[in-house]
């Protein structure tokens, strides 16, 4: 008989890094709400400006976000436990005596952690996204009831393709040799050598999200993986409710300040996807990618699929293509129809692919409205 996905989640025990995250946030609410048999959710979560793993924890959990799943369970927060962790130290850096629990009773792990940044240097993004991806996968082997290890990397790892399909594509380089010469190499010549290292990829995230996938393949084939990859992460659509975004999240930075009245030009081409994907679907996704991965793996006629890594391409673009020209008249509507606070000037985002028509909007309307509110500003005693 076919199982749900709720039942399979009944008493499991689920590891979570990058808990605190803004995709973290809401697969924990998504699993206690929707799979309210679960067991226990295991957190890893770093110290962090004076707070520990509980008092983060706490921070995360009497948001917003959790509201709903509050009514319903006003004792959620006891399924919830935080440990204190770091992704780049051995282990962990978990103490032996939670090492010792988890490793009897984790049976599913997401690996969430991982820098989104797109212009972080090198080392420290080779550290996050792949030197701390090993450290987990470490961890996972020993965990005696493991039954899925699900890592989120990115649909932008494989960007330079002109189709992507739902395989790791090959990676001519060994990652542990990438990750030796952060051993030897000096920050300085790391730096230098960037453009030169990531060749095709534009930029640190997408060739480090690339050499994770590559070391999972190579190193990790032993283990029950499911890698998701998301396209841009952007504000849900329908779960916890409508709408809801983490501080900035991807574009969400430029339509604030396109509604704002602060962006009026891009430099663009308007016929270009914009693809977005709401992060109420990756999180949907990461839950029954995982019920698939095990369920199907356990019937007879799919035994070889054990060995296999499940790969999901989480993405918009392909059947709702939305496109930049779009975004332009759909923000400047909007906002107009929805007024942000603390508007500068009424919204007014014009997106052209011309550098002098840009440059000539950026002047005319970025540059001249901002010295000329600064003077005001100065000329009121205000801070420019």
């Amino acid at each position: 008989m076919s199982v749900s996905v709720s039942e399979f989640y009944s008493g499991k025990n689920v590891l979570i890094t990058g808990a605190t995250g803004f995709i973290g946030k809401l697969l924990i609410e998504k699993l206690l709400y929707s799979c309210d048999t679960l067991s226990k959710v295991y957190c890893i979560i770093r110290e962090k400006s004076g707070h520990n793993a509980d008092q983060r924890l706490n921070e995360i959990t009497s948001c917003k976000v959790f509201d709903k799943l509050r009514k319903k369970d006003p004792n959620f927060r006891d399924r919830l436990v935080p440990i204190s962790g770091n992704i780049l130290e051995k282990d962990l850096a978990i103490s032996d005596n939670i090492l010792n629990e988890l490793t009897e009773r984790v049976n599913l792990v997401f690996h969430l952690a991982g820098t989104a940044d797109l212009d972080l240097d090198i080392k420290t993004s080779l550290l996050t996204n792949v030197h701390g991806l090993r450290q987990v996968l470490d961890l996972s082997r020993k965990l005696k009831k493991l039954e899925a290890f699900v890592h989120v990397s990115s649909i932008y790892a494989n960007c330079d393709e002109s189709f992507i399909d739902e395989k790791i594509y090959p990676c001519e380089v060994e990652p542990q040799k990438v990750l030796n010469l952060l051993e030897w190499m000096e920050d300085d010549w790391l730096k230098l050598g960037t453009k030169k290292l990531i060749e095709n990829k534009p930029n640190t995230f997408a060739y480090t999200k690339w050499i994770g996938e590559s070391l999972i393949e190579k190193e990790a084939s032993d283990l029950p993986i499911v890698i998701v990859r998301p396209s841009t992460v952007g504000a849900s659509w329908k779960e916890p409710f409508a709408g809801w975004v983490e501080k900035s999240s991807g574009p969400c930075d430029i339509f604030i300040a396109a509604g704002r009245g602060y962006l009026r030009s891009m430099k663009g081409e308007g016929h270009a996807v914009l693809d977005i994907v709401p992060v109420d679907i990756v999180v949907n996704l990461l839950i029954s990618a995982t019920w698939n991965r095990v369920v199907n793996t356990r019937k007879p006629m799919l035994t070889d699929d054990r060995s296999k890594i499940h790969i999901y391409n989480c993405t918009t673009g392909g059947l709702n293509p939305f496109r930049w020209g779009e975004m332009e008249n759909f923000v400047t509507q909007y906002s107009k129809n929805t007024p942000f606070e603390g508007a500068f000037r009424r919204p007014n985002l014009t997106l052209t692919s011309n550098s002098l028509v840009h440059d000539y909007w950026v002047f005319i309307s970025h540059l001249l409205p901002a010295y000329m509110s600064d003077l005001g500003l100065t000329l009121i005693g205000q801070k420019p």
